[in-house]
C-alpha cells in the first residue's frame, strides 16, 4: 500500500510539473494582464466614483473583493480549455490511461488551477496598496487568516472550476454555461456590496443569498483584511467554502466518470 502511494504521489507530482512548464511560458503575461485590469478599475472606483457619490471605502472593498473576482475570470479560461481538449486532442485519455485512479487527475486539474489563481492574485493587495494609499486602511489586517483564506478560496475555485467541465455537452454550449450559472453567481456575492447592504434592504433576500458559495468567499477574503466587522464571520466562511469544495469535487468526479465512460 505505502509503494501505490509513493507512486501515485510520484505520477501526481510530474502531471502537476508538466502543468507549470507549460504555465511558465504565459505566467508573466498574465500577472501583467491581471495587474492592468485591476490599477485600471481600481482607479476608477477609487477616485472617479467617490465623486458621483459612492463612500469612501468603497474602492478597498471592490479591492479586496478583485481577488474572488480575478479567480473567476481565471477559471473560466481553465475550464474551456480542458472542455477543448476533450473534444479536440484529448490528452486527457492520455493521462487517465497513466495507472493511478481517475480522481487523482482531476485533482491535479485542481491543483494546478488553484496554483495558476494563486499567481495570479498574490499580489493584488499590494498593488491596490500602492494605487489607493491612503484610501485603504490595512490596521485590521489578520495576515495568518488572509493566508488561509486565500488558499481556501482558490482551492475552493479550482474545484468549482472541475464542477463547470462537467455542465456543457459541447463546447459552444460554453457561453450559456457563464451566462446563465457563473456570471449571475458571481455578480450577486457581493463583488459591488458587502454582504448585511443586502440585509438591510431585506432580511429574506440576503438570506436567500447565502445559498450562493461565492459570497462566502467575497466576504471571508474581506474580512480578513478590513475587518470582521461588516462582513460574515471568517469562521463561518472557512468551514462553508470547505464544505462546497468537497461537494463540488464529489459531484465533479462522478459527473466526468460518466462523460468519460469511466469504469
Amino acid at each position: 500500500m505505502f509503494k501505490n502511494i509513493k507512486s501515485y504521489a510520484n505520477i501526481f507530482w510530474q502531471m502537476f510539473k508538466m502543468d507549470l512548464i507549460v504555465f511558465k511560458k504565459n505566467a508573466i503575461s498574465g500577472i501583467v494582464d491581471t495587474m492592468i485590469w485591476v490599477s485600471v478599475i481600481l482607479a476608477v472606483v477609487s477616485y472617479i466614483f467617490p465623486l458621483l457619490g459612492m463612500t469612501q471605502n468603497f474602492g478597498e472593498m471592490w479591492l479586496v473583493g478583485t481577488i474572488v473576482s480575478c479567480c473567476v475570470f481565471e477559471i473560466w479560461v481553465f475550464a474551456a480549455s480542458f472542455i477543448a481538449d476533450r473534444e479536440g486532442n484529448n490528452t486527457i485519455a492520455y493521462l487517465l490511461a497513466l495507472p493511478i485512479p481517475s480522481w487523482l487527475v482531476f485533482l491535479k486539474f485542481v491543483a494546478s488551477t488553484a496554483f495558476k489563481t494563486s499567481v495570479y492574485t498574490i499580489l493584488v493587495i499590494p498593488l491596490g496598496k500602492l494605487i489607493i494609499w491612503n484610501k485603504m486602511d490595512l490596521s485590521n489586517f489578520a495576515p495568518i487568516k488572509f493566508f488561509i483564506m486565500f488558499l481556501t478560496v482558490n482551492i475552493f475555485f479550482g474545484f468549482f472550476s472541475l464542477l463547470m467541465t462537467t455542465i456543457p455537452e459541447t463546447f459552444p454550449q460554453i457561453r450559456k454555461v457563464w451566462t446563465r450559472i457563473v456570471f449571475p453567481l458571481w455578480f450577486l456575492s457581493g463583488v459591488e456590496f458587502p454582504w448585511y447592504i443586502v440585509r438591510k434592504l431585506s432580511p429574506n433576500i440576503a438570506y436567500a443569498f447565502l445559498v450562493n458559495p461565492m459570497i462566502y468567499a467575497m466576504e471571508g477574503i474581506r474580512a480578513t483584511v478590513l475587518g470582521q466587522a461588516n462582513y460574515l464571520n471568517f469562521w463561518i466562511c472557512l468551514p462553508v467554502l470547505w464544505l462546497f469544495a468537497i461537494s463540488f469535487c464529489l459531484i465533479a468526479t462522478f459527473r466526468l466518470r460518466r462523460k468519460l465512460d469511466l469504469v
